[in-house]
């Protein structure tokens, strides 16, 4: 009878040169006595010492697989993982010619030198934004631009009354007029406050224009505002991503909002002005904007805070 070693899972002895343990099924692997490489049962001498394997000395045996003796990947595991790392090479290609096309397709853009997003226009007259006392509600138009020497129009429908919140959600949602470009010194916030005002008037949904002013002195933004029968005042922010120079984000933002721009926002003075989709909103409590700021990526990528709220008309 052959030399026996105890199995160092369940303790069984086993005769050496055991593939298998009798007592659990555990698999052997031995190892040379003199370097440790490991070593088949039918070898005679070691293939890395070439230590002689008389087998009358006790082996070590070695219950986990060895490294070195895994089996090389087979042709079709090959062949998965060339298919795997092609797509994902595919995925990354496609990414950047799509953001390279989109980028020349704004190369004739005319952006003015100089301007940032809703940095106020310089005009020979002066001060262009209008300076008025905090949480004021206004009739007509504001004096406020919405490009160099246009100022807000406002066309009001009187037919126009206040409706629930879905009905408005859906009016935005099928409303294009978030979806054109912010363009710093021609097509600024005003245009699109301006436009979605008379869009919903003329669609028989009543509307205003609220332009906010911040404490650190920035230029003021323009947005609009909807009471609504159910969740009563609602801010909404439809200006468009800029133009040019495009961003990354920015056109990341289109993929991720293909069905617009369109924003709930959140306006209390003396607190950050922000703005969450239309599509997330559950509510028009600052509480929410505060909670979805903290937990969404989405808000710290696309949406740039404008500052703090020092005042808001309200323009009906």
């Amino acid at each position: 009878m052959g030399q026996l070693f105890q199995c160092p899972y369940c303790g069984a002895r086993n005769q050496v040169g055991s593939q298998y343990c009798g007592g659990c099924g555990q698999r052997f692997y031995y190892t040379c006595t003199h370097c440790n490489n490991f070593v088949d049962v039918s070898f005679k001498f070691c293939p890395k010492c070439g230590t002689y394997l008389s087998w009358s000395a006790k082996p070590r045996a070695n219950p986990t697989f060895p490294q070195a003796l895994t089996p090389p990947p087979t042709p079709k595991h090959r062949r998965i993982d060339l298919v795997a790392t092609a797509i994902v090479l595919l995925l990354l290609i496609t990414t950047f010619l799509g953001y390279l096309t989109y980028r020349s397709s704004l190369a004739t853009t005319l952006v003015p030198v100089g301007y940032e997003s809703h940095e106020q226009v310089e005009t020979t007259t002066g001060e262009p934004y209008v300076t008025a006392q905090p949480d004021s509600q206004y009739s007509g138009s504001p004096p406020y631009v919405k490009s160099p020497g246009e100022y807000i129009r406002l066309i009001n429908n009187p037919a126009a009354i206040n409706v629930d919140f879905k009905t408005l959600k859906d009016f935005l949602l099928s409303d294009e007029t978030d979806s054109g470009w912010y363009i710093p010194g021609i097509q600024m916030c005003g245009y699109f406050a301006e436009t979605l005002h008379n869009n919903a008037e003329q669609a028989g949904i009543r509307s205003a224009v609220v332009i906010v002013q911040f404490e650190d002195g920035s230029a003021p933004h323009a947005l609009n505002a909807f009471e609504t029968t159910d969740w009563g005042l609602v801010y909404i922010d439809c200006t468009g991503t800029r133009s040019s120079p495009a961003t990354f984000e920015e056109w990341f933002c289109k993929l991720v909002y293909p069905r617009g721009q369109d924003r709930v926002a959140y306006v209390v003075k003396g607190k950050q002005y922000g703005t969450v989709p239309l599509l997330d909103a559950e509510s028009t409590d600052y509480s929410f904007y505060l909670g979805y700021s903290k937990s969404s990526i989405k808000t710290k990528i696309f949406f740039g805070r404008l500052g703090v709220v020092k005042s808001s008309v309200i323009y009906w």
